[in-house]
């Protein structure tokens, strides 16, 4: 399993469900979820919720989070930090959370 996390893939155990069609429903032993456009259907989902401002992508694997957050005018931007920078959270007045804030005692060095 390490190669399909090296690969950027979800693993999960066996209390996911998985449907399919529209009528049956499995519990596999696991399920390596690959497609990146599981990642763009949750951001297009909540980019149409209003009241959100933000939101961020920390990957679990390098020092590096997405932000995508709404402008002044509305608009959705997105930056992303890697490394020792920081990521500004608009919404906390300009909050600089720093990534290794995020990474302290998980990644090793």
């Amino acid at each position: 399993m390490p190669t399909a996390r090296a690969f950027g893939c979800r693993l999960l155990g066996s209390d996911h469900k998985l449907q399919d069609g529209d009528h049956f429903y499995y519990y596999p032993d696991v399920q390596a979820l690959c497609d990146p456009t599981d990642r763009r259907e949750k951001l297009l989902v909540y980019r149409g919720i209003t009241s959100l401002l933000l939101y961020l992508i920390i990957a679990q694997d390098r020092c590096e989070v997405t932000v995508h957050f709404r402008d002044a005018a509305g608009s959705w931007q997105t930056r992303q930090a890697r490394g020792v920078d920081s990521v500004s959270i608009g919404c906390l007045a300009e909050y600089r959370l720093s990534l290794d804030a995020v990474y302290q005692a998980v990644l090793s060095a």
